[in-house]
């Protein structure tokens, strides 16, 4: 038997049929129906729904064959797809050049008719195709082509569907994961914002409140004292000579003055009271 030949387009075409997610998948009424409507309009004793592998053509659906796959190289589905319009009749195996010597022909099923539709991928790649096959030589009239040819478009939409199910689940996969991303990034955003606000409000030398804060914390206690008529203190703290610490010592030495200053002050205040650094 001459092997069908293989598509220009083969790593394509293998990359649709796996993304069906059907092969060796179990048996389906969707597709199971159409290969038992094509053997009795057809009159053929046996139909298939075969998908044609990378070495291999099996079988999604089966009526009257016990086999749910055969060798690439025997597949008479996979040399559908040279026809022009995609429908294959071979009314005699034996007085076809491409299939007398198949051992499907001389041996089990006997193979003597076939009649095979191309079940295409929504961007037209041949993924398999729906056949009747006979032990006698025969033919198909147009009425039963046609037929064949509108169960091959109900198996196309199954397949479609197959797919757009598999399509929309990698829609929403993407989008919980782009969720999960944008959740962690508001997160982070949300601390790096609390962090700044933090930042703001405390001076990063001495701990206590900053200018910033303290502006803040002036303007609302002399709204309160003003609304209430209640008295405010307000305590500006200098500390003397503070330059010669810095010009004598270094600057180090002045900042650990300032957080010791800080550290005092805060340690002698009551809960209500607030210290700022500022200047």
């Amino acid at each position: 038997m001459k092997a069908a030949p293989i598509p220009a387009n083969e790593m394509q075409r293998l990359h649709a049929l796996h993304r069906l997610d059907l092969l060796d998948t179990d048996p389906e009424p969707a597709f199971d129906d159409l290969t038992m409507l094509a053997a009795q309009i057809c009159e053929a004793p046996i139909a298939l729904v075969s998908l044609v592998d990378a070495e291999r053509q099996w079988f999604k659906s089966r009526c009257g064959l016990q086999a749910t796959e055969t060798s690439r190289d025997v597949s008479m589905c996979a040399h559908a797809f040279t026809e022009q319009d995609g429908l294959l009749v071979v009314t005699d195996t034996l007085l076809d050049d491409r299939f007398a010597d198949s051992p499907l022909v001389v041996g089990e099923p006997h193979i003597r008719f076939y009649g095979g539709v191309v079940l295409w991928s929504p961007d037209r790649l041949p993924l398999g195709a729906l056949c009747v096959i006979d032990h006698r030589p025969r033919a198909v009239d147009a009425s039963q082509q046609q037929a064949l040819r509108a169960l091959a478009r109900q198996a196309e939409a199954q397949i479609h569907l197959r797919l757009r199910v598999r399509e929309l689940r990698e829609t929403s996969l993407a989008l919980e994961h782009q969720k999960s991303q944008l959740i962690r990034q508001h997160d982070a955003l949300e601390a790096r914002c609390e962090k700044l606000s933090v930042e703001a409000r405390v001076d990063a030398l001495t701990g206590v409140g900053s200018r910033r804060d303290a502006d803040d914390r002036l303007n609302e206690e002399f709204r309160v004292a003003r609304t209430l008529n209640l008295p405010l203190s307000v305590a500006l703290i200098d500390i003397d000579h503070f330059k010669q610490v810095n010009d004598t010592f270094g600057h180090p030495r002045g900042d650990e003055v300032l957080r010791e200053v800080a550290r005092r002050l805060a340690s002698a205040l009551r809960s209500a009271d607030y210290l700022a650094r500022f200047g």
